[in-house]
């Protein structure tokens, strides 16, 4: 009798759990759809706006910047890490006040100067276009100085994470499986990113309200799931790296399914990321199989299924 009572059991869990992964496959293809739809996000559309206030440096720009500031946190170790920089100028321009005191950083800007038919600057080529060289420019730098955000105040910065406050609960769970595989979460200085991993850790912005967490944690696990090696293990022969877009579309996916799994809507969003960050609807259904596989290992461990496998929250395949 009590044989007979345990197979029906079975069979009932077999049986949804076969339904939760035709839920999965669908959600995968939901985004899939949105993806090629063109759905946007108002929330990331805001941050695009907001950030495109704000002037891209070129790489020796950017390479002083970053050494400035690396040297200035050596000193004091409480400054953030650097994030969005702007010109006092462009942080007015979205509201925000660069306080007093502060110091810039500098960088050299590029400028135009007009050479007028007495100048002597330098000897001047003949240029066919403009045989009586009225038109004659000469490219000059000037030093020129940007403040990070940190160093303003004024207006909030948008945020494109979306909160999830009915999902809040589970982020002690999803800690508990990054724990199973020997990885170390925490919260911190993330710079201009909400959170990153690498082996054997992942690192939460601790700015970040934990409404708006849950989907960072569970992208960044499945980072690790699906694109880190399981730490102290031989990893065996090396495999060739995804290409960056493959790996963010991955981990957005598996995110979204879980979180769709929980009854939570993130296909906008998630479809949002995924284009922004070079991927397609086609590269979605190509990686159906590892996005469904990861999001059934996470949603294994934090609603528990009697049919369920424990290492599949331990060891994904690359």
């Amino acid at each position: 009798m009590g044989s007979t009572y345990a197979r029906k059991e079975t069979a009932a869990a077999a049986a949804e759990r076969l339904e939760r992964k035709r839920a999965l496959l669908h959600t995968v293809d939901e985004l899939a759809q949105a993806v090629a739809d063109g759905v946007t996000d108002p929330r990331i559309d805001a941050f695009l706006a907001w950030l495109r206030h704000l002037h891209r440096y070129s790489f020796r720009n950017a390479l002083m910047i970053a050494l400035q500031w690396h040297a200035r946190r050596s000193a004091d170790p409480a400054l953030p890490e650097l994030s969005h920089v702007g010109s006092y100028r462009a942080w007015s321009g979205v509201g925000r006040q660069v306080r007093r005191g502060e110091h810039g950083l500098a960088l050299l800007v590029p400028v135009s100067v007009r050479l007028s038919d007495q100048s002597t600057m330098r000897p001047r080529e003949p240029d066919p276009l403009d045989p009586d060289g009225r038109t004659a420019r000469l490219l000059r730098f000037k030093v020129g100085h940007v403040f990070d955000v940190s160093q303003t105040e004024g207006d909030p910065i948008p945020s494109w994470a979306t909160p999830y406050p009915d999902a809040v609960d589970i982020i002690p769970d999803l800690v508990a499986v990054a724990d199973a595989r020997g990885t170390a979460v925490t919260w911190g200085d993330t710079g201009k990113a909400l959170g990153y991993s690498e082996p054997g850790r992942i690192v939460l912005s601790a700015a970040v309200d934990p409404a708006a967490t849950v989907s960072t944690l569970l992208h960044e696990l499945a980072h690790d799931l699906l694109h880190q090696p399981l730490p102290n293990t031989d990893p065996g022969p090396a495999a060739a790296p995804l290409p960056p877009a493959v790996m963010e579309l991955e981990a957005e996916a598996v995110a979204a399914t879980v979180l769709g799994a929980l009854g939570l809507d993130a296909i906008a969003p998630a479809a949002h990321y995924i284009r922004n960050a070079g991927g397609n609807a086609a590269m979605v259904r190509e990686r159906l199989h590892r996005i469904t596989h990861a999001a059934q290992a996470i949603l294994g461990a934090i609603l528990p299924d009697p049919l369920a496998d424990a290492e599949d929250t331990c060891a994904l395949y690359t």
